[in-house]
């Protein structure tokens, strides 16, 4: 596109100029309804002076975009990554196992294996970041990361019993449970158990609920010796996700036994009675479980949600976009769940809390919000993506992982749709945060030269992708980054949230083509513009209407990129038991860091999932649109 001659105020934003068209196909020979192009003709210029009489500009805009406007090929890519496609849904549905099986090999629970009997010091209810214990020891329980397993395995949990088939209103659907679902609930129960002796420990942070009117900072502790006792060495602390995260794997918890008419009671008798839980724990009813666990957390996120912490990677201190996102999603669904349970005449009078509180949560959501648009320097009108540690641009750039893992952390469609507000921004809608992935794409591109195809086919989604560019950790020292698994999964999870969030809402797609900002876009990284002579100036807003041709051809488009990265993982994890480490090597691609990292397994199983859920989705769009077809045929 030309060169722009003007300023806009925002690259995320349609100047005031902007030209609007619609657009519903494309009547070219080098496009074809799965995404796969062929060059378009060279030298193709729109001209306006051919105007058919009463034309517009934007008819002529729509014209020449309808026959020139094409997608980004993955074809020219090494041969060697896409020959890694063969098979791809049954690698994925055997990898999800693997992933499963992995994550409870690392948690410790005498129920899934013998991690007890081989370290008789652990408790059971941490969860192991990784069994390596040197080179490096991450053989610690991080608040973080377990609470980010812990949403996992409340999702292996929720998807299982979505699959029971069963009236809530005339029969339990604990009497249809497997065995291998009272396992999952047991060991949530353990979690939650084993947190909340971690919580009443007062530790170099601060006080914990040893002071429950207290500042509560000791919940900001980062990680812990898996005997639950402290560890006191230096660290990068406080780190304040930690209790926000704790804080949403307990509400969403919540939110499965409300949605399936399970009471608590019910459960630990339950549990008991099959020998999986063996010993007493600190709540046996909602109202306990509210008043004596989550109810800190979210007091914590109230009284610290504007103390400069440590980073999710333990390094910078300051304000954090991952951290200030989690909060906010923590104190939203605190807001919604706890108030139906307030409704609930069976606890109203057990409940520590009230209407007042809940008032509480709704102005702190509103506090945190404001915060991150207005005050953290996040959202910088010069910046076309969301900055993550603001207060540490004087030596990076501002994108990091971080950003794109708590949009997807914070909006998960297999809890979001239960419920009916809880919402929040920053998901995969917004342009900017798309613009994360991709200007973090382009740095690693540049920077891994295992991307140097990428980088020769001009493509920048699908690469593999590490923390943040200047990323030094080696995985067992300093000296320069490398790729991470779960920064792999999180930026293909990324894009498949995008589609299925315009499968579920019917949402049209809205693309912004701006003269100036070309190389900003993230539509520019899917669309082929370098062969497009369009001789104005201003930026062009295009509008493809849900259930049109092009709409479905630019949805398959993504998911096409969207499986570049899961083939960037199935090349580089272990090929004979589909291990994965903490890294891989920017060089060679041999996996280095931690071992079976928990995280990594989280992160790919939850994309996988996400995935598996989009091309249902899409299935039924295709269906209900092969009906409509019908039905318009036999009208005519």
């Amino acid at each position: 596109m030309m060169p722009a001659e003007k300023q806009l105020s925002s690259c995320c934003e349609p100047s005031s100029n902007t030209i609007n068209i619609k657009l519903t196909e494309l009547f070219n020979d080098f496009l074809t309804i799965d995404g796969t192009a062929s060059p378009p003709p060279p030298g193709t210029t729109l001209k306006l002076h051919n105007n058919q009489k009463g034309w517009r500009m934007e008819d002529s805009l729509k014209k020449y975009l309808s026959e020139n406007l094409q997608f980004k090929k993955i074809e020219t890519l090494t041969k060697e990554l896409l020959d890694f496609n063969y098979d791809i849904d049954d690698w994925i549905t055997g990898e999800l196992e693997v992933c499963e099986s992995k994550i409870f090999s690392n948690v410790i629970d005498n129920n899934f294996n013998i991690l007890k009997l081989n370290y008789s010091f652990i408790k059971e209810g941490s969860i192991l970041a990784s069994p390596s214990t040197e080179d490096p020891n991450y053989f610690y329980d991080w608040v973080r990361d377990s609470g980010i397993i812990m949403k996992t395995i409340l999702n292996f949990m929720k998807v299982q019993l979505d699959f029971i088939n069963c009236d809530i209103q005339t029969e339990s659907v604990l009497d249809h449970i497997s065995f291998k679902s009272f396992k999952l609930i047991t060991f949530c129960i353990k979690n939650f158990n084993h947190n909340y002796t971690l919580m009443q420990i007062p530790n170099l942070s601060g006080s914990s609920c040893d002071k429950p009117e207290g500042d509560l900072k000791g919940l900001g502790e980062p990680k812990w010796r898996l005997d639950e006792t402290r560890y006191d060495d230096p660290w990068g602390r406080p780190q304040n996700d930690g209790p926000a995260i704790r804080a949403m794997a307990a509400l969403h918890f919540l939110q499965v036994l409300k949605k399936y008419d399970i009471r608590v009671s019910q459960l630990i008798k339950l549990v008991k009675h099959h020998n999986l839980l063996k010993y007493d724990i600190f709540f046996d009813n909602e109202a306990d479980f509210i008043n004596k666990f989550i109810l800190y957390d979210l007091k914590f996120i109230i009284k610290n949600w504007k103390e400069e912490n440590f980073d999710l990677w333990e390094e910078v201190k300051g304000y954090h976009f991952f951290t200030s996102l989690c909060q906010l999603k923590a104190i939203k669904l605190g807001e919604e769940i706890l108030a139906l349970y307030l409704k609930d005449q069976a606890l109203y009078e057990k409940l520590d809390i009230d209407e007042e509180f809940i008032a509480t949560l709704h102005n702190t959501y509103e506090d945190i919000l404001n915060f991150m648009k207005n005050d953290a320097g996040f959202d910088q009108p010069d910046k076309c993506y969301y900055v993550e540690n603001p207060m540490s641009q004087g030596y990076r750039c501002g994108l990091d992982i971080a950003t794109i893992i708590g949009s997807n952390l914070t909006h998960d469609y297999i809890f979001e749709h239960d419920l009916h507000d809880t919402e929040i921004p920053y998901s995969s809608k917004d342009l900017k945060m798309l613009n994360n992935l991709y200007h973090l794409g382009k740095s690693f591109v540049e920077i891994y030269p295992i991307n140097d195809e990428f980088k020769k086919s001009q493509l920048s989604i699908g690469c593999c992708m590490g923390r943040y560019p200047e990323d030094i950790y080696n995985g067992n020292g300093t000296s320069e980054g490398h790729p991470w698994f779960l920064a792999v999964s999180n930026s293909c999870l990324l894009v498949y949230n995008t589609i299925m969030d315009h499968l579920l809402a019917k949402r049209d797609l809205v693309i912004l083509l701006a003269s100036s900002v070309e190389a900003e876009n993230f539509w520019n990284s899917i669309f082929e513009l370098s062969n497009l002579k369009i001789p104005f100036k201003e930026d062009i807003n295009i509008t493809i209407p849900y259930g049109s041709d092009l709409w479905e051809m630019t949805l398959k488009a993504l998911s096409r990129f969207a499986d570049l990265y899961i083939l960037q993982i199935r090349m580089h994890l272990n090929q004979k038991y589909g291990s994965m480490s903490e890294q891989f090597d920017r060089y060679t691609g041999i996996m280095r860091g931690a071992t079976d990292l928990s995280w990594s397994y989280s992160s790919f199983w939850t994309a996988g999932i996400m995935r598996a859920k989009t091309l249902n989705e899409f299935a039924k769009f295709s269906e209900q649109k092969e009906i409509e077809r019908e039905e318009d045929d036999r009208m005519f």
